[in-house]
């Protein structure tokens, strides 16, 4: 959703535009920044729930796709840059 703070004087207020209309009445410097910072929790807290449901059903919170989620994908190796479980490695010098 598009929204901008718009300032008149000491006063701010938030427009939509989704709404073409103010979402806010007007409120001092302050109360509009503890007014955003509430709203960006609040959206915080419904990602992360969504995300978690994802990664929940699918093993990943990725869009698309799914990967197994009873183990770890493997990494890349500290010690030689290939794509394996790190104990596996057989390489003793970094490259």
């Amino acid at each position: 959703m598009g929204e901008f703070i718009h300032r008149n004087g000491a006063e701010y207020r938030v427009w939509s535009t989704v709404t073409d209309s103010y979402v806010t009445t007007a409120g001092n410097r302050e109360e509009m920044a503890e007014y955003l910072l509430e709203e960006a929790i609040a959206e915080a807290k419904k990602d992360i729930v969504e995300r978690l449901a994802r990664a929940d059903a699918n093993g990943t919170s990725g869009m698309f796709g799914k990967r197994d989620a009873t183990k770890w994908d493997v990494e890349r190796c500290d010690v030689c840059g290939w794509l394996h479980d790190p104990p596996a490695c057989e390489v003793k010098e970094p490259k």
